[in-house]
């Protein structure tokens, strides 16, 4: 009986990287499946040291808190919904790290499964580049940014159709692609090869994909693997090289794609603006707009950015969108330190008069960590970034064993590259969804099991 449970947890975790393509409610159901599956087994044969590690008393610790403080909330309902059952993507944590200690065929079968799903991806976004729809039909998705031809650009979507998250599931996904290559196939030069291939076609997917945050997780990710992957070190300088040139070509022949990830992206942080010889065009209204704000003219066309005078010679963080939220989210902190208004009520309480400012709504903040802090405050903020701090501390000591040549145990590629998905995800410099997202909660739980593993079984990893 045990036998057949663990290779139905097996199976569920293998086709997770297919499910993903789905949406997020198949991905969710598989997780929370294995989650039940490896309760059930670790508790019948009694295997608590899964439960007693540190991780999983800090994590378990967190979520009673943030379930504590939805009961407690303006809006306790609302707020349940995102915090009462989060503690599913520990225990699928733990599942994968279970299935891991129990399958010895687990992570050649996965590593098998996720590299060719994809593979797919990436041929099945190239088809839609190319001929205008994908392998099931689905064109490519325009998408039309406020005003004017600026940001707005038919977008690759790939198997994700109206949902503009292609670049998101390749970039994070990629790191723990290769430390699984890194595990496998460490010494196939015919690996290496596709490998090298397979980073230039994702580079350059990703960038035409149009999703600048995916494109900054793909620029960290390679600064990471050249810095610290002694495997990929050079095979990814070499890859990035012809990267940026094809990138660059490109750019210059796709109006869509440079409009997207450049045009756009300078005048969101309003750079070019910033450096303008003239100012006087931020006083500048039109006929229709001096009955309106600014910058209500400026989403409906009346005005362009820099007539709108949004940025008021400054740069902008992100976007001028990104800012509202963000600054909207810092006041509900300010007024709730230390417990935040309550998980997912952001969306609730800008609508206050207190916190409302013209397009500072929205579902969550953008940003990881400012959705903790109006959230949850510093009691829920503080555990989630002392994790971004200890992964930073790896990559600092896996320098100072580099720099000193002392005999100090260091941590290998198949780790470093599972550190990298992880640093990814708790980056705190990037627009992000939100910390509660199902879809999400997936992708950054995945590598966070693989790496619990791999100090368990410390010995059956090659450097």
């Amino acid at each position: 009986m045990n036998s057949k449970i663990l290779g139905f947890q097996s199976y569920l975790i293998f086709s997770l990287p297919v499910l993903l393509l789905t949406g997020s409610f198949l991905p969710d159901l598989s997780i929370v499946l294995c989650g039940i599956f490896f309760i059930i087994l670790s508790i019948k044969n009694k295997e608590w040291h899964y439960y007693l590690h540190p991780l999983s008393i800090i994590f378990f610790t967190w979520c009673s808190y943030i379930v504590l403080r939805s009961l407690l909330s303006s809006y306790p309902t609302t707020s349940l919904e995102s915090s009462l059952f989060y503690f599913r993507f520990g225990f699928f944590a733990l599942s994968v790290w279970y299935i891991i200690d129990k399958n010895p065929n687990f992570i050649r079968i996965f590593t098998l499964v996720i590299s060719l799903t994809f593979l797919v991806v990436v041929i099945d976004s190239y088809i839609q580049f190319f001929t205008g729809s994908n392998l099931l039909g689905f064109t490519l998705f325009y998408s039309e940014v406020y005003t004017g031809n600026i940001g707005a650009a038919h977008r690759l979507s790939g198997f994700f159709d109206d949902k503009l998250i292609l670049g998101s599931y390749l970039s994070r996904l990629l790191p723990i692609i290769f430390a699984f290559i890194t595990l496998q196939y460490s010494n196939s030069k015919i690996i290496t090869v596709l490998s090298m291939l397979l980073l230039i076609a994702t580079d350059l997917i990703v960038f035409i994909s149009g999703e600048r945050s995916a494109f900054l997780y793909l620029i960290i990710i390679t600064t990471l693997i050249v810095l610290f992957v002694k495997k990929w070190r050079l095979l990814r300088v070499y890859t990035i090289l012809i990267s940026i040139s094809i990138m660059t070509i490109v750019a210059l022949n796709n109006k869509d794609v440079k409009n997207r990830m450049i045009d756009y992206t300078l005048e969101q942080l309003n750079i070019i603006s910033l450096f303008s010889s003239t100012n006087e065009n931020n006083i500048k209204l039109s006929t229709d707009s001096n009955k309106k704000s600014k910058l209500q003219s400026y989403i409906e066309g009346d005005l362009s950015f820099e007539e709108s005078g949004i940025g008021n010679n400054r740069i902008i963080v992100f976007s001028w969108h990104h800012q509202k939220h963000y600054q909207s989210a810092l006041k509900m902190f300010l007024d709730h330190p230390i417990f935040g208004v309550g998980p997912k009520l952001f969306k609730e309480l800008c609508k206050e008069d207190k916190y409302f400012d013209e397009y500072s709504c929205s579902t969550h903040p953008h940003n990881t960590y400012i959705q903790l802090l109006s959230e949850t405050g510093l009691v829920g903020f503080i555990p989630v970034f002392s994790g971004f701090l200890f992964v930073c501390f790896i990559f600092l000591r896996q320098l100072f064993i580099k720099s000193s040549n002392k005999m100090i145990s260091s941590i290998n590629d198949y780790q470093l590259c599972l550190y990298c998905a992880i640093f990814v995800t708790l980056w705190p410099l990037v627009p992000t969804g939100s910390i509660f997202n199902n879809w999400l909660g997936v992708i950054y739980f995945m590598p966070i099991g693989f790496l619990l593993s791999s100090y368990r079984k410390r010995s059956d990893i090659n450097n």
